[in-house]
């Protein structure tokens, strides 16, 4: 055992049962949020203390899973649901703007185990998997003190990292500080990268996955250190159950029991037939189109200099809708890698292609007869630098989803191809004169 587990504990006696029921009587959530009554609380041998499992639901703050802890006692009537991933403040406008910074306060809950289980059965159709966990008395006691310590309002509030500090790995630490050199948690992943290891959560959603994949940076391109694994539930579930304890001959399963409480009836998502890929592929094409068709009228066709230029106007609607989006998604890379907590947003290389100034691509083309030069320099260095990206991505120290090369492409054409038609008119006019 390591000194950071052992708190201070207060002699309960026989009145101590009595104070837990009356409070379960007297209250609802209150006397289980504040946890001041859990130091009166002495297990008996009968209690049980179990990791659960909860898998993936369907909104997006439930598909990577989620652990808790549950502590169970017959004899005093004791079922509590020990819940790191409860967030602490309400979902009011400062909730998604500081979710998105980083400093969003989450907090170890408490909840009755039964009313919780209700609640991922019934409402969120969600399968649970609960872990006997092979203790000693006093380890039980030790783990409920900790996570009763832990609950107190002064303590019970942490700083939410999706990697690196959330509900699973907030259960991994405390399975390390309990047994130390005690148990070998074994680590799964082979090598794979964060980027790799959360990508089997987002199947089925194609969206949600090109949307992450392009605001997380190089940072998410490497595998997880020494001490930075199991960050997963599915990953903490698989490495608890395969542990072991020392011993003479090291055979003490860390579990002594697994069991599935809950099989869920739902299925797995199935992609939309229109992806990210598809959108992409459409706004490519697109780009080619515009490009191509004024280019081939103005060559092929001279006489029908009117019809190329209504072809060029409606390819100038189409790079308002283009430059903004890709400019809005530069913008967001910028935010999340300057002002957020969030390190796997840091230094993302698709700011190679998603320049931030594109958003005022829009404004550029208005007054273009009196920035001319200024324009063609533009596209000229945004055709170039998307035309270097779209060639060196594969050997960037950062992996790119097929959507960074689409849009990169449709950047590259659209630049290029208006910088070209520029100076086709420009020097017909010259020819003219």
């Amino acid at each position: 055992m390591v000194s950071a587990m052992r708190l201070p504990r207060t002699r309960g006696g026989a009145a101590a049962p009595l104070l837990f029921v009356l409070s379960l009587f007297f209250f609802t959530d209150a006397p289980l949020s504040g946890q001041e009554w859990a130091g009166e609380i002495r297990l008996s041998p009968q209690a049980e203390v179990s990791m659960v499992t909860i898998y993936p639901g369907e909104d997006l703050y439930s598909l990577f899973g989620h652990t808790a802890i549950r502590v169970w006692d017959p004899r005093i009537d004791l079922d509590i649901l020990y819940n790191y991933g409860q967030a602490s403040i309400p979902f009011d406008a400062n909730f998604v703007p500081r979710f998105v910074r980083g400093d969003l306060p989450f907090m170890l809950g408490v909840n009755y185990t039964q009313r919780a289980f209700d609640f991922y059965k019934n409402v969120e159709d969600r399968g649970i998997y609960e872990q006997k966990l092979n203790l000693t008395t006093p380890q039980r006691q030790e783990i409920f003190d900790f996570l009763a310590h832990q609950a107190r309002r002064e303590n019970r509030e942490y700083i939410y990292d999706y990697f690196f500090d959330n509900c699973t790995t907030r259960v991994r630490d405390l399975f390390k500080d309990l047994f130390d050199e005690e148990l070998e948690l074994p680590v799964s992943g082979g090598g794979e990268s964060f980027r790799e290891q959360i990508a089997p959560y987002l199947e089925g959603l194609p969206f949600v996955a090109a949307g992450i994949n392009l605001l997380f940076g190089p940072r998410s391109d490497r595998p997880p250190q020494p001490g930075e694994g199991l960050y997963l539930p599915f990953q903490l579930r698989d490495a608890v159950e395969e542990a072991r304890l020392a011993g003479v001959d090291r055979t003490r399963p860390l579990v002594s029991q697994s069991r599935m409480i809950y099989r869920q009836g739902r299925t797995a998502p199935q992609a939309p037939s229109l992806g990210p890929g598809t959108v992409g592929t459409a706004l490519l094409l697109l780009s080619l189109l515009f490009t191509l068709t004024p280019l081939f009228v103005l060559f092929q066709h001279p006489g029908k200099a009117g019809l190329a230029e209504r072809i060029e106007r409606l390819g100038r609607v189409y790079d308002t809708v283009l430059f903004v989006f890709v400019g809005l998604l530069g913008i967001a890379m910028v935010l999340l890698w300057i002002f957020s907590g969030y390190v796997m947003t840091y230094w993302n290389l698709n700011l190679l292609w998603a320049w931030p100034v594109h958003l005022l691509v829009p404004a550029l083309a208005v007054v273009r007869r009196r920035v001319e030069k200024l324009y063609r320099y533009y596209f000229d260095i945004t055709a170039v630098v998307a035309l270097l990206f779209l060639f060196s991505a594969p050997f960037l120290p950062q992996r790119f989803p097929l959507a960074a090369y689409l849009l990169a492409g449709s950047i590259f054409l659209r630049a290029g191809g208006g910088v070209i038609l520029s100076r086709v008119r420009r020097r017909r006019r010259l020819g003219a004169v």
